[in-house]
């Protein structure tokens, strides 16, 4: 799957991870850059992000998460998530 996929996923609800690697998963609600956490959808359709510093890759993740959220009508807050693994 490519990164857009993955992000598909990730705003419908369900678990993806990126071809050759998974840099870029989800588990349906939460979604990981590496083994950051970067974003979290709820069930209500609000979608948190953080926006830590990082490296250039996992700032275009955010990027694209934010870009498809709002694309897809949900709600975008910008927060201070913890950085968990998966």
């Amino acid at each position: 799957m490519t990164n857009t996929d993955v992000i598909r996923c990730w705003i419908t609800g369900r678990p993806a991870n990126t071809t050759g690697g998974g840099q870029l998963h989800t588990d349906g609600h939460r979604l990981f850059s590496y083994q950051l956490l970067i974003a979290t959808r709820s069930d209500d359709g609000t979608v948190a992000v953080e926006v830590p510093y990082t490296s250039s890759t996992t700032a275009r993740h955010i990027s694209m998460a934010m870009r498809a959220a709002t694309n897809a009508g949900l709600r975008v807050q910008r927060s201070r998530l913890r950085g968990e693994t998966p």
